[in-house]
């Protein structure tokens, strides 16, 4: 496609037609396939394709819904009435043609600052008991191992236990080759601390832990989608709900080297951090970890983490 787009864009005859694009940036439900590709193209998508790739220097945006993921925006049922004016007119020279390629939202990217994300190792000799807190209302619980035979057990802070379902779908378990994903059914929302205890049989495993947090976000993260002429800024807002904020940020360069040293996290006030990236920057796909950390005004933990993988050039 990108061999294709370098010949299309340039060619003299681009401007003997009119074209019109649409896109979505829903990435569809938790850790579905397409949130796992939203999460590693990062800037604004449909979970397969990103917006700023659907707009053309040369066609018109009709729109950009947040509700559509990449299987919702090819139906029908979804988009056709907001089309039909366009298919059924013979002119279309009452629509207003895009003077600005790159709007403020193209620039940068509001990130959900709702998942909390922590894993480590696991050994038949030492059972692993780790503790998360929900400060709102819990949205969903998913855990990776190693084995279908690890045993898991979900505790509420009121002293309910959950057990794990394993997923046998191909499709699910694929984004982690020779994972293994777990789920808790029927799990009643509660507030407090709750409790995951994983033990296994194998010599040498692994787990990771993804929880999903309802309720409003409390907390901003931007990161900009294009290169700016300035270093790329990390932005996190926080809501005056928090308090004793603390930001752990990891940054692996294109050669998997560690750059988080490199990195100056700016205090601007109360409640606004900025992360600056350093200036001599190699092109190439940078991941970026964010562990969030700090109180409610209640005095109750928050821990949020903010995954993304970003081009850089």
């Amino acid at each position: 496609m990108e061999h294709f787009r370098s010949l299309i864009d340039n060619h003299p005859n681009v401007s003997k037609n009119h074209y019109y694009t649409i896109a979505g940036t829903n990435t569809g439900p938790f850790l579905s396939a397409l949130w796992m590709g939203g999460l590693y193209l990062s800037d604004p998508n449909d979970g397969l394709v990103k917006e700023v790739s659907t707009k053309l220097s040369y066609g018109t945006h009709l729109f950009t819904d947040t509700s559509l993921d990449h299987d919702r925006i090819r139906m029908g049922s979804a988009v056709f009435s907001r089309l039909e004016q366009y298919l059924q007119s013979a002119s279309t020279a009452h629509i207003v043609e895009n003077n600005e390629y790159f709007s403020q939202s193209d620039t940068f990217q509001e990130l959900d600052a709702s998942h909390y994300f922590y894993g480590g190792k696991l050994q038949s000799s030492n059972d692993v008991t780790h503790s998360f807190y929900v400060d709102a209302t819990l949205g969903n619980v998913k855990l990776w191992t190693g084995l279908t035979s690890d045993k898991i057990e979900l505790l509420s802070p009121l002293g309910k236990k959950y057990t794990n379902q394993t997923i046998k779908s191909m499709e699910e378990a694929s984004f982690f080759n020779g994972g293994v994903p777990h789920t808790f059914t029927d799990v009643i929302s509660e507030k407090g601390e709750w409790k995951l205890n994983i033990s296994t049989q194998a010599g040498d495993n692994a787990y990771l832990l993804a929880v999903q947090h309802g309720g409003p976000s409390l907390i901003k993260v931007s990161i900009p989608t294009v290169a700016l002429e300035t270093n790329n800024i990390i932005t996190m807002q926080a809501n005056q709900q928090l308090q004793k904020l603390t930001f752990d940020v990891r940054v692996l360069d294109p050669t998997g080297k560690d750059i988080a040293s490199s990195l100056q996290i700016q205090k601007v006030n109360e409640q606004k951090f900025m992360v600056n990236f350093p200036a001599n920057k190699k092109s190439g796909v940078y991941n970026i970890t964010l562990n969030i950390a700090g109180e409610t005004i209640q005095g109750e933990p928050y821990k949020r983490t903010i995954v993304r993988s970003k081009y850089i050039k």
